[in-house]
């Protein structure tokens, strides 16, 4: 149960209640008493979950019952951030009324949603949420903190913090012999196969795929092998991994249409000939059949190629064939506390105060001398007091073991010691698939759609969330990142361990059905959907998706390329994406998501015109329309999108010129 959600829900409405909006909520529909009294009681739910967070983050779980009635608290704050976002945005259009320029087009606007649910109406739902926080507050005492036993309790603070970020690459420590090893097992001249393995096998979180990127940009490696592919596997196999292999080798995606014999046929011909160092990556898969197969395709290449293989599965290396087996372990003592004291300092500071020392080895000691484990904890502990450093040891990580579960038990801890409106932002990253390479432009409008994102005095949305993002990059929660020429940050990933993290803290709300569509539940708010997912699979479960907040969409064949289908099912929507479908148009129901702040219809090359009802969606900030070719104009009124923060129109060829008043 991630408390932090709710908590941050919860603040947000508070928040709105207390601003001139809710001034106008107040004189709008006339029922100043009830919400004065919804506030008093949401003032107790903060509390309430302030208190059970507190536990969450003492004991890093919830007893049944305690989640259990957080569920129904999530519900009903759930409810209320719907009904209360609907109010204030017809307070807000009622507002805009007084403009003359805008005045006719908001009236129709604020007349047609207030036909929707009427003032009547939405009273009657305050009363009915109030009343079931209500019995959450009078019950307040069910979510108290259990006694500490005389262990010291270290607070959270929810106040920004300040960053001083560690790159990565400057944090890899002691891998130097490993490194120099399997690189001899690359170069190794007596092998006689024209293509040979060698596997790279250890735990989570040692930094298997972290060698093999030491590896494979060897200077050495560069001019062994002049062609070099890196292929993310997961639990892709055969045609999906021969399609990824193909991309790799070629930079090109248009391999979708393609069937196995055409697929292993142009393998064959790109491979023909040249010595290549492929990279497979995270491998599970452990069907024999399928690893002879795709050894016979791998032939083809100049004598000499290798193939790196990195996995947790030693029956995997078994597979692969064990006599290039490299078992990765974890780092010695010293450079365990190297990499540790690396990530505690600060700025200017050159080395861990003498009276921290000794908790700090013990602390180390307790990460099991995995890297993650070591990165992430000592991240945490940056420019902290003494006190939580003996707090974590005593505590937290007093009954720590050195394998793969409890060093996930590490990373919960550092998850529950953000503050909560960063631990909102990390579990909503559950929604991606694991590998997935993250925008951070893009995650940023994700947050900011959600209402994750609170800024601070004048600051925008952009800085708050690129505040938010370097906070966790900084703690590792993210890794991998890419730069633009000028340092700025494009794109990051997560590690595996700290993924499972994410979907664990997420729960049921948030589901890739690029896993299981089997875990498909009424409490899911959060969908990412993929190619591999049919329509029919898709479609099978609309009827539950009532309260879904996002949806987002990859790959082609498209399953969401029928949204007359998918929209009416959806009226609750901050996020909707509908990248790379083809369909021609899109039906006026989307002027109706009242909620809707994100939406991405880019690479739908068949779209040449947009529905006037789009400048209907009053608080629509993330406009994305990139590659749309057959755009030819946006509709003439875009200028009512008043909240519009972002509009991409980029390879949009066909358009000639912006609608009056968006020119700026």
């Amino acid at each position: 149960m991630d408390v932090s959600v709710v908590l941050t829900l919860v603040q947000t409405l508070l928040q709105l209640l207390d601003t001139p909006i809710g001034e106008e909520i107040e004189s709008l529909w006339g029922y100043k008493s009830q919400l004065e009294k919804l506030k008093a009681t949401m003032s107790t739910i903060r509390a309430v979950l302030l208190d059970a967070e507190k536990q969450e983050r003492q004991q890093l779980e919830l007893s049944h019952t305690l989640q259990d009635k957080l569920g129904r608290l999530k519900e009903a704050v759930y409810k209320a951030d719907d009904l209360f976002d609907e109010v204030a945005t017809l307070a807000q259009c009622k507002k805009l009324m007084s403009g003359s320029s805008v005045r006719k087009e908001v009236r129709l606007f604020f007349s047609r949603f207030n036909q929707l649910r009427s003032a009547f109406n939405m009273s009657r739902e305050v009363k009915k949420i109030k009343e079931i926080l209500n019995d959450v507050a009078r019950d307040h005492h069910g979510f108290g903190s259990r006694p500490q036993h005389g262990h010291e309790v270290c607070e959270v603070k929810n106040e920004r913090d300040s960053h001083s970020f560690v790159h990565e690459e400057d944090v890899i420590v002691g891998r130097d012999e490993d490194k120099r090893i399997v690189i001899d097992m690359l170069l190794d001249s007596s092998v006689a196969e024209d293509v040979s393995f060698v596997t790279i096998v250890g735990m989570g979180g040692l930094g298997k795929t972290t060698l093999a990127q030491l590896v494979y940009n060897d200077e050495t490696i560069e001019r062994e092998f002049p062609l070099k592919m890196w292929v993310c596997v997961f639990n892709d196999f055969h045609t999906k991994l021969l399609h990824k292999i193909l991309t790799s080798v070629t930079n090109q995606t248009d391999h979708g249409g393609l069937e196995m014999e055409q697929l292993q046929r142009r393998l064959r011909q790109e491979l023909e000939g040249k010595k290549y160092l492929l990279v497979l990556d995270d491998v599970w898969n452990e069907d024999f059949n399928k690893w002879h197969k795709l050894k016979i395709l791998l032939i083809g290449g100049g004598r000499g190629s290798r193939v790196i293989v990195t996995t947790r599965s030693k029956r995997v290396a078994d597979m692969v064939g064990n006599r290039y087996m490299f078992e990765l372990h974890g780092l010695s003592e010293r450079d365990s506390w190297n990499l540790f004291e690396r990530m505690t300092l600060e700025t200017g500071q050159d080395e861990i105060e003498p009276y921290l020392v000794n908790t700090g080895k013990e602390i180390v000691q307790k990460c099991a001398n995995v890297p993650l484990a070591i990165r992430v904890v000592g991240s945490l502990l940056r420019g902290q007091a003494e006190s939580r450093w003996r707090f974590l040891k005593n505590t937290a990580l007093a009954n720590i073991e050195p394998d793969e579960n409890d060093i996930v038990r590490a990373l919960k801890i550092s998850y529950y010691y953000l503050p909560y409106h960063l631990k909102s932002c990390f579990s909503y990253c559950a929604v991606f698939p694991k590998h997935y390479k993250i925008k951070k432009e893009d995650l940023i409008s994700l947050w900011m759609a959600q209402g994750f994102i609170v800024p601070l005095g004048g600051e925008s949305l952009e800085d708050a969330g690129e505040e938010y993002f370097m906070n966790l990059l900084q703690r590792c929660f993210f890794q991998d990142v890419e730069r633009a020429d000028n340092g700025e940050i494009l794109t990051c990933k997560m590690h595996d361990l700290i993924h499972d993290l994410a979907k664990e803290v997420a729960g049921a709300e948030i589901l890739s059905f690029s896993y299981n569509t089997s875990y498909f539940d009424k409490k899911t708010r959060h969908l990412f959907v993929n190619s591999t997912v049919g329509r029919k699979d898709f479609r099978r479960y609309l009827t539950t998706m009532k309260r879904m907040r996002t949806i987002l969409n990859i790959g082609y064949p498209n399953p969401l390329e029928r949204p007359d289908v998918l929209l009416p099912k959806v009226r609750y929507l901050r996020v909707l994406d509908l990248h790379g479908a083809s369909f021609q148009k899109l039906p006026n129901m989307i002027g109706e998501l009242l909620h809707l702040r994100y939406l991405d219809l880019s690479c739908n090359r068949s779209l040449s015109v947009l529905p006037l009802c789009i400048t209907e969606l009053y608080n629509l900030q993330t406009f994305l329309l990139r590659g749309c070719e057959s755009l030819k104009e946006l509709p003439r009124d875009s200028r009512k999108l008043v909240n519009l923060r972002c509009l991409d129109i980029f390879d949009c060829n066909s358009m000639t010129h912006m609608p009056p008043g968006m020119n700026s």
